[in-house]
């Protein structure tokens, strides 16, 4: 069986689908907030590109300390350009609605009927969902998750098209789980079509192994330090998290219509003796199974500390899968009827998803105000969208090139002012002058893969002392570089944890203060030291209010 090569290319949309444009781009704008930890992105892109240090956190480690090498390149072009980081935000969040919006157009031509009335019951769901509107200005790299869906979801059905190949080829720079729905794609398209997928190999070869020699030369690791610190098994937890997204948007009601509505579409076309007009039912479960594994993954480390996050990308593409239905069903009634009762119908449906907003909110946060509180955990955006320090007027202005390249200047010529340990990205920002060690190790290489609990997901606050002791060995060495650890045992200032370690501690500073060798590098890269384990009695999380949230 071959594919089918018809190009894919943006149909004319209805008017509906204009409105859908409009009130998702208002409602995009109207969510814009900022992620406490996308301030880790802007410190790396701005060391690079005005304090001239390199693509690192802190000057000479070189630790990859973001999650998303993808987004991280679109920032630097777009920072390049002089803009301001709230403008970056709020365009990137933008422009990338206006992508999942024409991919989600197009997906629905491509599983409706020919000459239906288009319903598009996938953006009636999406486009006024608060969870997936919010995330496209968080500062993060979900806006390019969420476009991955409809990609895939289309290059399932037109695998033949370079250009869908070579979008989709980009997902696993844009979160590193993403892989395994890339790779479980080209598995599909193979078995489905009977040809091997090599356009999307190709192009992942170039995207992805390209960005591996990169890290490998520059990091000296096969992996982000993110993975090293979030990687775990927390499904107790991850379930809540599955919990959360799909009991505020009522995902199994959802589910529950649009399995009946195919099984009506399917025993009409039984009755009839008719064949079922193109329903690409193999493509559509593929999406659901696709889907399924990366939420097992999400819930698998215990999802996020932050409502919807780590499920942009399987929620859309799982709702994706329920394109063309309605337009199916709807086939062979009255056209007059079809074209104000459809329409009608899928207004009624965005105006209930737009009351459907997460249980640790109490008014809706189109309106404003309100309170919140944490529920399983969980916390939501409005937290981050009103707290007083993550305002952009408070640092748009302040954090220019200018100032940046003058910092850098100064660091270059006499070190950094300070060294610091603190948990507030948002403050090692600003603070851009000061060598920062992240007290939940998000940036730091050796906290990274020390065993700790937490007390939620990507809060291991019992690293948040052993932060302060790095700190502390750095503050007495005369350089900060290699041989910092063997030094400060040999002189009897380390701690316990650092003694007990030292092995697996070396191994990663080698990491860390690595001189770009290649060869030497790539035997770095596949050297994995034992985990970090703090000695003694296991160390109880400190509970959440005695975390500074100004770091």
């Amino acid at each position: 069986m071959s594919a089918p090569t018809r190009n894919v290319a943006l149909p004319r949309p209805t008017a509906l689908e204009w409105l859908y444009l409009a009130i998702g781009l208002t409602l995009v704008v109207r969510y814009r907030w900022l992620m406490d930890d996308s301030f880790v992105y802007f410190r790396y892109v701005d060391n690079l590109l005005f304090m001239k240090l390199g693509l690192v956190y802190n000057a000479g480690e070189f630790v990859e300390g973001f999650s998303s090498p993808l987004h991280c390149l679109l920032l630097i072009a777009l920072r390049v350009l002089g803009l301001s980081w709230p403008a970056i935000v709020t365009g990137v969040g933008c422009a990338a609605f206006m992508g999942f919006w024409a991919l989600l157009v197009t997906l629905n031509r491509e599983l409706s009927p020919r000459d239906s009335v288009i319903l598009n019951l996938p953006l009636a769901y999406l486009v006024t969902n608060y969870g997936l509107d919010s995330f496209f200005t968080s500062g993060l790299e979900t806006p390019l998750a969420h476009l991955m869906a409809p990609t895939l979801a289309l290059y399932l059905l037109r695998p033949q098209s370079r250009w869908l190949a070579a979008l989709l080829a980009l997902a696993p720079l844009a979160r590193p789980e993403l892989a395994l729905a890339v790779g479980l794609a080209a598995l599909f398209v193979w078995w489905r079509f009977r040809e091997f997928p090599w356009s999307l190999l190709v192009a992942s070869m170039v995207a992805s192994g390209g960005w591996l020699v990169f890290r490998i030369h520059y990091y000296a690791d096969l992996l982000p330090n993110t993975f090293y610190l979030k990687d775990g098994v927390h499904f107790e937890q991850g379930w809540r998290y599955l919990l959360d997204t799909a009991g505020t948007y009522h995902v199994a009601g959802f589910a529950a219509v649009v399995v009946g509505v195919a099984l009506f579409v399917r025993q009409r076309a039984k009755q009839s003796g008719t064949a079922e007009s193109r329903s690409h039912a193999s493509e559509r479960i593929a999406m659901l199974v696709i889907a399924g594994v990366i939420a097992a993954y999400v819930a698998r480390v215990g999802g996020s500390h932050v409502h919807y996050w780590y499920l942009a990308f399987p929620f859309s593409l799982a709702v994706c899968a329920s394109a063309g239905i309605l337009e199916a069903a709807m086939c062979g009634r009255d056209v007059g009827r079809r074209r104000v009762l459809g329409p009608v119908t899928m207004l009624g449906v965005s105006l209930g998803v737009f009351f459907m907003v997460p249980p640790q909110l109490s008014v809706h946060p189109f309106f404003g105000g309100g309170g919140h509180e944490p529920v399983d955990f969980i916390d939501d955006a409005a937290w981050h969208r009103r707290h007083a320090s993550l305002q952009p007027e408070l640092f748009s202005a302040r954090m220019n090139p200018e100032m940046l390249r003058g910092a850098g200047r100064q660091v270059a010529a006499r070190g950094y002012a300070r060294i610091l340990a603190g948990t507030w990205c948002r403050r090692q920002y600003v603070g851009i002058r000061d060598r920062w060690v992240h007290g939940f190790g998000l940036t730091d290489a050796v906290l990274a893969r020390t065993e700790a609990g937490w007390l939620k997901p990507g809060h291991k606050t019992p690293l948040i002392p052993l932060s302060k002791d790095i700190v502390r060995i750095e503050r007495d060495a005369a350089i900060v570089g290699p041989g910092l650890y063997r030094r400060a045992v040999e002189a009897g200032r380390a701690p316990a944890w650092v003694v007990a370690n030292l092995a697996s501690i070396e191994v990663i500073e080698r990491k860390i203060y690595n001189h770009h060798d290649f060869r030497e590098n790539l035997e770095l890269a596949f050297r994995f030291p034992p985990r970090i384990v703090i000695p003694g009695a296991p160390t109880e999380p400190p509970p959440v209010g005695v975390i500074d949230s100004e770091g």
